[in-house]
């Protein structure tokens, strides 16, 4: 029943959004069908975060269950903060290690922050205008965002079904074209991304690329990524790979923070 269901939504909503050929509707109606951390009742969201490779290094270098050592915050409007968390008791040396390992944590996530809201914390249509020209053909929806003033990036086309998800997003940059597509599961009658494939193309050769999977947890009655695994292709040798674990917990939602804007940068502080 549940499948039926879905699939006579589906048609209904694609029946509605090509008669009408307008891309706002098309979004108003699509985005309620993801599933994703920072919906219309959130105004921000922080989490614990910790590495594979993070976990492994206090394994070995420190007497110490300090695993989480950041707390990653998302605002409304305003962007994203971190959080270092207090540290154990560490000779000098350990420390400075300590803190070089958490430096490379926020780094890498601070790379795949923006696939991350697209895909995990936001939906696909979120960031997206409601004023987009849309080309609507037979079973696709197309937008492109131009950027004329960009140093390195010409344009950005995402691609949807005429039910709304998302199949794919064109980067198109000087001299290189990366293609990522994403792929869903359904939960709750709603789209939730459980991972995405980027590869960059460079004179229709692929240069580098990578595979993203993730695993969801239950917080709050919300479902959130608990692990994130990102698989890095070896592009010199297509049988090897290296991949990055990513752990979050601890998901709290709507807290009372205050941004203060100051000389230096934003810090979010708890009232």
């Amino acid at each position: 029943m549940k499948r039926i269901v879905t699939i006579t939504l589906m048609l209904l909503l694609a029946s509605s959004a090509f008669a009408q050929q307008n891309w706002a509707t098309f979004k108003k109606d699509s985005e309620g069908l993801y599933l994703y951390v920072a919906d219309e009742q959130v105004s921000n969201f922080s989490f614990m975060l910790s590495s594979r490779s993070y976990i492994d290094y206090v394994k070995q270098e420190s007497d110490s269950n300090f695993y989480y050592p950041l707390k990653a915050i998302w605002v409304k409007d305003r962007g994203s903060f971190y959080v270092l968390q207090p540290l154990p008791q560490q000779t000098d040396s350990i420390r400075r290690s300590t803190l070089t390992s958490i430096q490379l944590l926020k780094n890498f996530y601070g790379d795949v922050q923006i696939d991350w809201l697209k895909f995990l914390f936001r939906s696909p249509l979120t960031d997206m205008a409601d004023n987009l020209n849309a080309v609507f053909l037979n079973d696709t929806v197309s937008v492109t965002v131009r950027y004329p003033d960009e140093e390195t990036v010409n344009y950005e086309r995402r691609t949807f079904t005429a039910g709304g998800q998302l199949g794919r997003i064109i980067l198109d940059m000087k001299g290189m074209r990366a293609i990522t597509t994403p792929y869903y599961q359904e939960v709750n009658n709603k789209w939730i991304c459980i991972g995405w494939m980027s590869q960059v193309y460079r004179e229709g050769e692929v240069t580098s690329g990578m595979q993203v999977s993730v695993q969801y947890s239950k917080s709050e009655e919300k479902i959130v990524p608990e692990t994130v695994v990102t698989t890095i292709q070896n592009i010199s040798d297509p049988g090897a790979s290296s991949s990055i674990t990513l752990y979050l917990k601890d998901f709290a939602f709507n807290e009372p923070f205050e941004v203060l804007d100051s000389n230096e940068k934003e810090t979010p502080v708890a009232n």
